[in-house]
Parts: C-alpha cells; sequence; structure tokens
C-alpha cells in the first residue's frame, strides 16, 4: 500500500508539474517553451548516465523556467532568440534561480528538487553560487545535469551547430562534470542519427506527437509554439484557433517522430 501510494503521488506531481508547464508555455512560449527542451534533455540525460529519479530531473529542469516571470517581455525574447543582454538584463537572469527556489518552496515533497535548484549555479570544481564547500561529485546529480543542460539550450539558440556547442563546453574548464559533458554528446549524436524526418507541413497536416522544429508564429508576429514543444491535444487546438483567426505563418517545420496520431484524440479536438 506504501509502494502504491508513493507510485500514485509521483505519478500525480510529475502530470500536475506537466500541466503547469504546458500551461505556461502556451500562456508565454518564449518563456516557458524553453523548459519542454530542457526537460527532454535532463530526462534523456538522466537515464543514459543509469541515474535514479529522472521525474525529478526533469522536475527541476521544468521548474527552472519559472522565475522567468519576473523578466520583462523584452528580456525573454532576447533569451529565446539568443540574443545579447545588457548587463541589467544580465542581473536579472541572475536572480531567476533564487525567485524559482523561492515558488517551489511552497510545494511540499520537493525538497530534492528545490537542492538542485540551489544548485544548478554551482560549478564543478565548486566555484560559483552558492558560496559553500560542495564540488564535483558532492554537488547534487540533478543539479550538474541543469547547469548544462541550460547552457546548451542557450548555445544553440544562439545558433551554434552540435561541433561548437561541445568545443565549448569542454573549454569551460571546471564548469561542468566532464563524465556529464561526454554523455550529453554521445546522446545527441545518437538523436542525430535517430530522430525521426524532419518535414515541412501546413496547419491542416499538423498532427499530436509531433514536435516542431522551428517555432510557430502567427501572421502577426506573435509566438504561438517554441520550437522544441511536441504537440498535444491542447496545443494542436490552439494553433488551429489561431489559424482560423488571424491566420499562421506557414510552412511549419516539424518532425515527425510518430507518423500516425491517435484517431480518438483527433476526434476530440475536432
Amino acid at each position: 500500500l506504501l509502494t502504491a501510494e508513493k507510485v500514485l503521488l509521483e505519478q500525480t506531481l510529475h502530470g500536475s508539474v506537466q500541466m503547469l508547464t504546458d500551461v505556461l508555455a502556451m500562456a508565454d512560449p518564449a518563456a516557458f517553451g524553453r523548459a519542454t527542451r530542457l526537460k527532454q534533455l535532463a530526462g534523456d540525460l538522466s537515464d543514459a548516465l543509469g541515474l535514479d529519479g529522472r521525474w525529478q530531473h526533469e522536475g527541476a529542469a521544468m521548474f527552472s523556467q519559472l522565475g522567468s516571470v519576473i523578466l520583462p517581455t523584452a528580456t525573454v525574447t532576447k533569451l529565446h532568440n539568443g540574443e545579447a543582454l545588457s548587463d541589467a538584463e544580465k542581473r536579472q537572469v541572475d536572480e531567476l534561480p533564487a525567485v524559482t527556489e523561492q515558488l517551489v518552496a511552497n510545494i511540499p515533497r520537493l525538497d530534492d528538487v528545490r537542492r538542485d535548484l540551489v544548485y544548478q549555479d554551482k560549478h564543478f570544481d565548486g566555484s560559483g553560487k552558492p558560496a559553500d564547500d560542495v564540488k564535483e561529485e558532492d554537488i547534487p546529480a540533478g543539479a550538474r545535469i541543469l547547469r548544462l543542460v541550460l547552457d546548451y539550450d542557450t548555445l544553440e539558440e544562439g545558433g551554434d551547430g552540435s561541433d561548437e556547442i561541445f568545443d565549448k563546453l569542454r573549454g569551460r574548464s571546471g564548469v561542468y562534470d566532464p563524465a556529464y559533458v561526454e554523455a550529453l554528446a554521445d546522446l545527441q549524436m545518437q538523436n542525430d542519427a535517430s530522430d525521426g524526418e524532419v518535414r515541412t507541413v501546413r496547419v491542416d497536416d499538423l498532427r499530436v506527437s509531433m514536435t516542431f522544429v522551428g517555432d510557430c508564429v502567427s501572421n502577426s508576429g506573435r509566438l504561438l509554439v517554441a520550437r522544441g514543444q511536441e504537440i498535444t491535444p491542447s496545443v494542436l487546438a490552439r494553433i488551429r484557433n489561431f489559424h482560423d483567426n488571424e491566420g499562421i505563418q506557414e510552412p511549419l517545420r516539424v518532425r515527425a517522430a510518430k507518423l500516425e496520431a491517435d484517431p480518438d484524440v483527433e476526434e476530440a479536438i475536432g
């Protein structure tokens, strides 16, 4: 009974986090669309490293973007586009981990996730924040994953290719766990070889389970769905509504890892 209750709690918590992220990603795609990419990277890297608690590492990655609610829209857009930030904007971004940790503190049973968030700016050699004696393997695994995938995503947003990204990550001596960097490099190489076909489609061709390779933008220039987000029934309904009202910039670039959608889901969303 205790085991069943624990499983149910984890499933409920994970589902609630996913729902929160999906809603926020639709309300502010530039700020929270990134959470979807980070979640996938963190979860896959956790599995590749053979670590327990994938849901915890995914949760920390998704929660890491909650602090973005304090940022001006222009700053969020710059982050999304990989543009350079002013000194003032950098200071604002540096405050995000503390804001996020305070928000998560209101949710019970997330002590491990909070610890990951507290130590996400800690470098592998012990430098960085918080300023204590924790270093190397004593830094929580989830925090080491989060530091790495955050910087990977930032470099990718800036337009760097895979080889350039990992050259830069390896060149930042003492910042990341070297074993984690190599695991992520191997993982991305495998993903590049096994990812589904990238297609150029129109709105009517979109299906649940496809993943956006590029941003989905309305004809008025409004970002609707950020790249890397998987199409769920709610996301597809949102896109179709905008397409009917103000139009969507077509064609769209998607990855169709799953070629066929569930007909029951398709019927439900009309």
